[in-house]
């Protein structure tokens, strides 16, 4: 600003007193230069700075075989994809400015930062191996296991009344996209590749084929207990975690410790009943009931003085649970039992489920 009023007020001055066009362009001139002069010393100088991450240049493939045989699995083992389908990798650019310097008041130079990064990304259909499959137990990107249930995965176990995958037929024209009949595979969209060196992994999965002649008891089976029917959690669909800390003076919870997800222990992100339930029916294919076990406990083994009512697995002190505290019924953390625990305070059985399990 200061730059532009100093120009036009020496061009003003020379004009004034009788000095030529010339004269007066560089009266202006030497004007422009005071004036941008005071305006670093003011306001300080701006320095830009234009950052920009690696960019993808060549993309290294899994291997894709034309002619390869379809693997066929008895019982379970872990086969190598083979890449049948894929989409143009996918880049994201981010861009993103940051100014520091130059605080209020004026006076030294501001510095503005413009960084620009690429993430590339992947979608693409894997052959598995013959259909059909029960399961895909596990499955890896180079060696790092993976989560199907929690990406953009869609699994075809390889029936022969499979259709074609909706992602697949959105980029071809109507009816030109294959069911794949017979083959197992899976359908992976926007796989990030950054964890991979921008290259698409190599995918293998666990895969489990039941071998059942006509006739074999896993058929008959139509109904089935489920025991012990012990553990707080137990039959919640819903992943509960434990908390260690203590009450303040205020009465509110403060954490101070680790914490534990109560019934979840699997890699799908899910609920242990959940998972169990999965595994369940594909046994058991016909099954139709299961009679669920709930375990209730006497305080004594006279039974003419004994009182039997839902224990629990630790008293409440030093931990919470959420999303849910356990109850059964009038009982809480204050009024039921509790276990009998190990020394270092495991306890010895676990609790009766509580009424929240959904």
């Amino acid at each position: 600003m200061a730059s532009i009023v100093l120009a036009a007020a020496a061009s003003s001055a020379a004009g004034s007193l009788g000095a030529g066009t010339f004269l007066a362009a560089v009266a202006g001139g030497v004007g422009g230069y005071l004036g941008g002069f005071v305006d670093r010393s003011i306001f300080g100088s701006k320095t830009r700075i234009n950052q920009e991450g690696t960019r993808l240049t060549d993309l290294m493939v899994q291997v894709s075989t034309y002619g390869k045989a379809l693997p066929i699995v008895y019982g379970s083992g872990r086969i190598a994809g083979n890449v049948i389908w894929s989409r143009p990798i996918k880049e994201t650019v981010t861009t993103t400015t940051q100014s520091s310097g130059g605080g209020k008041g004026g006076g030294g130079g501001s510095v503005e930062t413009t960084t620009t990064s690429y993430t590339y990304s992947i979608s693409c259909a894997v052959a598995i191996c013959e259909g059909p499959i029960d399961k895909i137990i596990r499955a890896w990107a180079d060696s790092k296991q993976l989560d199907l249930t929690q990406g953009n995965y869609t699994l075809y176990l390889g029936n022969e009344t499979q259709l074609p995958d909706t992602f697949m037929a959105s980029f071809h024209p109507a009816g030109q996209t294959p069911a794949y009949r017979g083959m197992a595979y899976v359908v992976i969209k926007d796989f990030p590749l950054a964890d991979y060196g921008n290259r698409i992994p190599n995918f293998t999965f666990e895969v489990q084929r039941t071998v059942k002649l006509p006739g074999e008891l896993e058929d008959k089976i139509t109904d089935i207990s489920i025991i012990p029917g012990a553990g707080e959690y137990v039959y919640d669909t819903v992943v509960q975690e434990k908390t260690s800390g203590q009450q303040d003076v205020a009465g509110n919870f403060v954490q101070g410790g680790k914490v534990t997800k109560l019934n979840q222990n699997n890699l799908s992100a899910q609920a242990d009943v959940l998972v169990a339930i999965d595994d369940l029916k594909t046994t058991l294919k016909n099954i139709e009931w299961v009679s669920v076990i709930i375990n209730w406990f006497a305080d004594s083994k006279n039974p003419a003085v004994a009182v039997i009512k839902p224990a629990i697995e630790y008293n409440g002190q030093g931990a919470k649970v959420s999303p849910d505290e356990w109850a059964v019924g009038s009982f809480t953390r204050t009024n039921a039992h509790q276990v009998l625990t190990f020394p270092d305070g495991t306890p010895t059985y676990g609790g009766t489920p509580t009424n929240k399990s959904s």
